[in-house]
């Protein structure tokens, strides 16, 4: 197990963990727990007297004082490449997508500032994505309900990871061609607008993302759909898009008329 020790604390306190962390040692009982850096590699729980407990637990409880929210670390992600970084980006815009409208519109206005890794804008991004997400959560433990709304894209995304052996697409490519998919498929429902439909794909393409899976066959993509595990013997449901900030849990239209769409967009 890696502990590690959140960027948001400030830099007096991270300096104050880390200097316990590299002067303390101790056992759990059955081994030595090794130090390096702000990491702490152990196999087993700490017993609740020992040195690094403590002293976690008084500057993390300080912390969270602060910011009862969540602790995330963005230093990491400025050594990713930037297909890599885009990929994550896909997850974020679905957020918005699915029940925010508010936040998808401040992802309309902060993209640039999310690529070039800006830290108040990813700070906010994360912390909103992070909200969100333990809401739905939170609501619906064990997804029999409004939790499937995460998977908004990956149904198509998985079917066209399969299809390119898991090395054509990053996963998160791949979700942002499903996002585009279910917002077309909801457009041809009567859902979603046109003018939702093409915010949607212009802010996946300014995010770097791919909208479009060209010379894909669409037979294909409905095969590996219903062997989707979400799939039950009823058929496949999808989560569509009503309105930008509201996506709902449905099941799958009629296959030719999902195969229609597939046709145009993969084409």
């Amino acid at each position: 197990m890696l502990l590690h020790i959140p960027e948001v604390l400030t830099r007096d306190e991270l300096a104050h963990i880390r200097q316990a962390l590299e002067t303390a040692e101790w056992t759990d009982g059955r081994e030595t727990v090794g130090v390096q850096g702000a990491k702490v590699k152990r196999n087993e729980q700490l017993p609740d007297a020992s040195p690094l407990k403590a002293e976690l637990g008084r500057m993390v409880s300080a912390a969270l004082e602060r910011n009862p929210l969540f602790f995330a670390a963005a230093l990491p992600l400025k050594t990713l490449p930037p297909r890599e970084l885009s990929a994550g980006l896909a997850e974020i815009v679905k957020y918005g997508v699915i029940v925010d409208a508010e936040f998808f519109a401040w992802l309309e206005q902060n993209i640039e500032a999310l690529r070039a890794l800006e830290a108040q804008a990813l700070a906010h991004a994360i912390r909103r994505s992070c909200e969100i997400k333990a809401e739905i959560v939170a609501e619906d433990e064990r997804e029999r309900g409004r939790r499937a709304l995460l998977n908004l894209g990956h149904t198509f995304g998985h079917a066209l990871e399969a299809i390119g052996n898991y090395e054509r697409w990053l996963h998160g490519e791949a979700i942002a061609v499903g996002i585009v998919l279910a917002a077309r498929t909801s457009l041809s429902l009567g859902w979603l607008d046109a003018a939702g439909c093409e915010r949607i794909e212009r802010l996946l393409e300014r995010a770097g993302l791919p909208t479009r899976a060209s010379g894909v066959d669409p037979d294909a993509v409905l095969r590996g759909m219903r062997g989707d595990k979400k799939a039950d013997q009823a058929g496949l449901n999808l989560i569509l898009i009503e309105a930008l900030g509201n996506a709902v849990v449905t099941r799958a239209p009629a296959e030719a008329a999902l195969r229609a769409v597939l046709v145009e967009q993969l084409a």
